[in-house]
């Protein structure tokens, strides 16, 4: 079972799920993006019990959308997809 952490930053609202297979494991919303993102992705990891460790693949939304809240997405992304053994998409 591939489980899949997505992102996405685009607007001024942020969406961060947890995909396990087919099923949406967790998903939150949250504003403001910058400030939030973190806090949430420990939110997300928890209540699909999970660790960045076990992710086999960190999706970010890349557009159309905000220049600086594309930014911190793919930044965020690449740093946690850093810590795993997978490559951000």
């Amino acid at each position: 079972m591939e489980t899949v952490l997505t992102l996405d930053t685009s607007t001024k609202r942020g969406c961060l799920a947890l995909v396990q297979g087919k099923v949406v494991a967790s998903c939150h919303h949250f504003q403001p993006v910058a400030e939030q993102i973190y806090a949430t992705l420990d939110t997300v990891l928890a209540e699909g019990n999970a660790t960045l460790e076990q992710i086999d693949c960190f999706a970010v939304v890349i557009g159309p959308g905000s220049f600086t809240g594309l930014r911190i997405g793919m930044a965020a992304m690449n740093s946690g997809s850093s810590s795993s053994s997978c490559a951000s998409h």
